[in-house]
């Protein structure tokens, strides 16, 4: 038995595809009309139509610069933190005020009513009148007592100055009270007692006995 070879697609059918595709399509109102190439042209501009149809198409390479520019400009961290830099110091802390400063802003609110939890002219409480003045010459403090017991540095009795903070114990532990010291032996408070903020004597009994410390928040001398 003779078996003949033949190709799938005749010479002949492959140059009348190749020669139907170089025909232009009818021009109309939304295809531009496409000028006719002839020969050689057509083929390989045929070939090169089909390479682009089916292969894909090649990505352009990022340099290394610019990939770095675009994390830096999606992060949400500073630059510096991406190139592994140090960040900046924090700012330094408000200069702190004077003794004298912090008893004239106290005296401010003198006979304001007192309110537990308060901490404005409408009403307040003693940590609340002292973190208000301390804040005022921006010194962060907290509306507590006790916390306010941690801040700045333990002065004797005998030794106090104008803008000096103190502290009694009025409950069973721990301190339930403070004020601050304006000179003459005399400090000024929210007092729930009067119900309002008021100027007591150091020596007064009630406080005498439960005095128990002073701090001091400013420099030296002031």
């Amino acid at each position: 038995m003779r078996l003949s070879c033949r190709p799938i697609v005749p010479a002949a059918s492959l140059a009348i595809l190749l020669i139907l595709a170089c025909i232009p399509p009818p021009a109309s109102s939304e295809t531009p009309s496409v000028q006719p190439l002839s020969g050689q042209r057509c083929v390989l501009d045929s070939l090169g139509l089909f390479a682009l149809t089916v292969l894909p198409a090649p990505q352009p390479v990022l340099a290394t610069t610019t990939l770095i520019d675009i994390a830096m400009q999606a992060a949400t961290v500073p630059p510096e933190v991406l190139a592994g830099l140090p960040p900046d110091p924090p700012d330094p802390q408000a200069p702190e005020a004077s003794g004298t400063q912090l008893v004239q802003t106290a005296s401010l609110y003198e006979g304001v009513r007192y309110r537990w939890a308060g901490m404005s002219s409408r009403g307040m409480d003693c940590s609340g009148l002292i973190a208000r003045v301390l804040q005022a010459h921006g010194i962060r403090a907290p509306h507590n007592s006790s916390q306010l017991y941690s801040l700045g540095r333990a002065v004797s009795r005998y030794d106090l100055q104008p803008g000096d903070l103190l502290f009694f114990s009025t409950r069973r532990r721990g301190i339930g009270h403070v004020g601050l010291y304006i000179g003459d032996g005399k400090f000024i408070h929210a007092s729930s007692g009067a119900g309002r903020v008021i100027t007591t004597s150091i020596d007064d009994p009630y406080y005498a006995r439960r005095y128990v410390g002073a701090r001091r928040l400013g420099k030296p001398g002031e």
